[in-house]
């Protein structure tokens, strides 16, 4: 592998630098299919169409090389390391060096391969695949983190972002987004929104998730989302801090 192809790839914090692992680049995205069911009728120009209005998941691999760093007595600790750090039981955040700006939700499923290279010289070396199982959508990576919220808030994207709120603070309170009112009641200490799930949490004394959803009407029955365009949000009640990860995103 040439040194102008070599990327990097961060999933789960970590580098795969860390580990000696760059991968060829440019890196193919494969374009998410939508998830759709086409119907033929005999005698009917055209099949009927059954939308689900959602994309089907998408796999990332990567070709990569790994130099053993120096750090690591053998390529079989090293080997169970590269394990280590690729293996989770839930989607993680997934970016590499060429396209720093998005984020994928990925999941390793499937074991990398990676063998020695057989030449003596090599023999430090490992070569192989990586692929991750991606969601569809990219998001933006300045949005994945905790920020103040606005009162206004450009969504750039052609596609609504399902944002996370954080509220700090107790007793009523009621956001405003658009117009649409979400109203949370007998709130303790702070409360949680997971706009993705369309649930309402709070964390008990050992840090243990606790459901607060009964606590809360949804407008519509549907989270807070930031349409196209320009959004306007508002909080009423005695909040000490208000803050949201907006999450916006686009078709990868």
């Amino acid at each position: 592998m040439r040194s102008n192809q070599k990327g990097q790839i961060i999933f789960r914090n970590r580098s795969s630098a860390d580990f000696g692992i760059f991968c060829e680049r440019p890196i193919t995205i494969p374009t998410p299919q939508l998830d759709v069911t086409a119907t033929h009728i005999n005698g009917r120009n055209g099949d009927l169409l059954q939308s689900y209005d959602s994309f089907k998941n998408i796999t990332l691999t990567f070709n990569v090389t790994v130099f053993k760093p120096r750090q690591y007595p053998n390529l079989y600790q090293l080997k169970n390391d590269i394990i280590d750090w690729l293996t989770g039981f839930d989607y993680n955040y997934l970016k590499f060096s060429d396209n720093p700006d998005w984020v994928f939700e990925a999941i390793v499923t499937t074991p990398p391969t990676l063998a020695p290279l057989i030449e003596a010289v090599m023999q430090e070396e490992l070569t192989g695949q990586i692929a991750f199982n991606c969601k569809p959508l990219m998001v933006k990576t300045s949005s994945i983190h905790w920020q103040s919220v606005p009162e206004t808030v450009v969504n750039q994207q052609i596609m609504p972002a399902l944002p996370d709120w954080h509220i700090v603070g107790n007793g009523d309170f009621k956001l405003s987004v658009n117009g649409q009112a979400y109203q949370f009641t007998n709130v303790k200490n702070e409360v949680y929104v997971d706009g993705d799930n369309c649930q309402a949490y709070t964390y008990d004394a050992n840090g243990e998730p606790i459901n607060v959803n009964s606590e809360v009407v949804w407008e519509n029955n549907d989270v807070p989302m930031l349409i196209p365009g320009k959004n306007i949000i508002s909080l009423a009640g005695n909040a000490s801090k208000f803050e949201y990860k907006p999450k916006f995103r686009r078709l990868a």
